[in-house]
């Protein structure tokens, strides 16, 4: 098995990265409760606001129909 050396540089870059990545699952599974909640409740402004806001967040890409009814 070949060894490595690990600065202490690379290691905080590597542990901020799966933070971050941790983070942003955390956001989706949220994003995915959201739309279960807007499913059974469309018209609801602070769900719409929250799907909004999350789907900016997290850089997801938006059909012109959904920026429509997501007011983007």
């Amino acid at each position: 098995m070949k060894k490595i050396k690990l600065t202490e540089a690379t290691l905080t870059r590597i542990v901020e990265r799966v933070i971050m990545e941790q983070e942003k699952e955390a956001e989706n599974k949220e994003l995915m409760g959201l739309f279960v909640e807007l499913k059974n409740d469309p018209d609801n402004p602070d769900l719409i606001a929250k799907v909004a806001e999350l789907t900016k967040s997290l850089g997801l890409p938006i059909t012109p129909e959904g920026e429509e009814k997501l007011n983007v």
